[in-house]
């Protein structure tokens, strides 16, 4: 009998700890509903994420040997004094703006759109040795219609520039004028681990003419600000 109270308090003390240890199972099984894991799929996640990690390295990798970087003109995509949207005072629109005016002016005046021409590179390499360009400060290129494509891109030197020269069919026939009346503007930039320029028709010419058409500030006005010369209004395009 002097042992019985010594054994209830052993078979209290067992299942306290039997109660303690259902209890922090269960609160682990809990916690592992939370947060969508279990014992099982645990080292899946690990591994799922390393192959993540891995991939990420080998795209950035693949990212730095990229061999083609197109740089367009800067002005192309922020145009330049756009506070202004005066051309006398210097406002060129980006591209985009300027091709739905340009359109929309053809469209209005003459009925059609801009035409295409078919150019060889010969053809490219006699007009631009002869021609005055525009050299531009350049931003990476990120549209569609600017990439390079080998079947519709050609390179040349020129000993004028002193650089390899880089241009595609579409880089030089949007607007719809013969090539011998374009006006071009290069960017550096590098084309199958090559430097040299980018050369782009160039529209800075053609929206400065059709805007002076019928202009009288320039005679009855003083005004030292006003660009009343398509010289003095390129100046604001070099190295932009």
């Amino acid at each position: 009998m002097k042992d019985f109270p010594k054994k209830i308090w052993l078979i209290v003390l067992f299942f306290l700890l039997l109660s303690l240890s259902i209890n922090l199972l269960k609160e682990n099984h809990e916690k592992e509903e939370v947060l969508g894991i279990n014992n099982k799929n645990i080292e899946e996640v690990v591994i799922e994420e390393s192959l993540n990690i891995a991939k990420a390295q080998l795209d950035i990798s693949n990212k730095s040997v990229e061999k083609n970087e197109v740089y367009v003109p800067y002005y192309w995509k922020n145009g330049l004094n756009v506070d202004s949207k005066d051309y006398l005072l210097g406002y060129i629109p980006s591209i985009n703006s300027f091709y739905e005016y340009y359109v929309s002016k053809n469209k209005i005046l003459l009925g059609v759109n801009p035409r295409k021409y078919d150019y060889d590179m010969e053809e490219v390499m006699n007009v631009v040795d002869n021609r005055e360009m525009i050299f531009s400060n350049g931003i990476l290129n990120e549209s569609q219609y600017f990439q390079w494509e080998e079947n519709l891109c050609d390179s040349f030197r020129l000993d004028s520039v002193g650089k390899k020269i880089f241009t595609c069919l579409n880089w030089l026939n949007w607007s719809g004028i013969e090539l011998s009346k374009k006006s071009f503007v290069l960017t550096d930039c590098s084309i199958e681990d090559t430097d040299g320029y980018c050369l782009f028709e160039e529209y800075s010419e053609i929206y400065y003419d059709s805007k002076k058409l019928g202009e009288k500030r320039c005679f009855q006005n003083e005004n030292e600000e006003y660009l009343c010369d398509y010289d003095e209004y390129v100046k604001q395009i070099e190295y932009n």
